[in-house]
């Protein structure tokens, strides 16, 4: 079930619905264009983009680098609008390097976390086999070697 409601700023769309486990979830989309089947859709890509997020930052580390630059001046607050520009040119050529040098830290997280996924889909024997020396905890089913 879907229908749409005023919102004191814009219409929104709320589509109600229920899991297989039988709890009901109330869906919000700002798209007012989109199907409720739509809606649910994009909230299950949503959860498996977070649940891929999640397993990047607690099991990989994925963005656990640090973007320090010993260069640049230590900031007494948290900095406010900062702009590229309002830096020299030696700084700003560290920056690039250091946006960079993060951007691909992330990238080889998510590759190694893609080929991770890949080995549990094709090899779940080996992977069972090895359990307790890469686990961190026991699932509720159990495990079979």
């Amino acid at each position: 079930m879907s229908f749409t409601l005023d919102s004191p700023d814009e219409p929104v769309l709320f589509v109600l619905t229920q899991l297989p486990s039988g709890k009901r979830i109330i869906l919000l989309s700002s798209d007012r264009s989109l199907t409720g089947a739509e809606v649910i859709e994009a909230y299950g890509w949503r959860f498996k983009i977070e649940v891929s997020f999640r397993t990047l930052v607690h099991l990989l580390g994925g963005f656990a680098y640090r973007f320090w630059l010993k260069s640049m001046e230590r900031a007494s607050t948290w900095p406010q609008n900062l702009q590229l520009k309002d830096y020299p040119e030696t700084i700003r050529t560290q920056i690039s390097a250091k946006v960079e040098a993060f951007e691909r830290f992330i990238n080889l997280n998510a590759l190694a976390l893609g080929l991770l996924q890949v080995l549990a889909l094709e090899m779940p024997k080996t992977i069972w086999q090895h359990f307790p020396f890469w686990f961190r905890s026991l699932p509720k089913h159990g495990y079979q070697a």
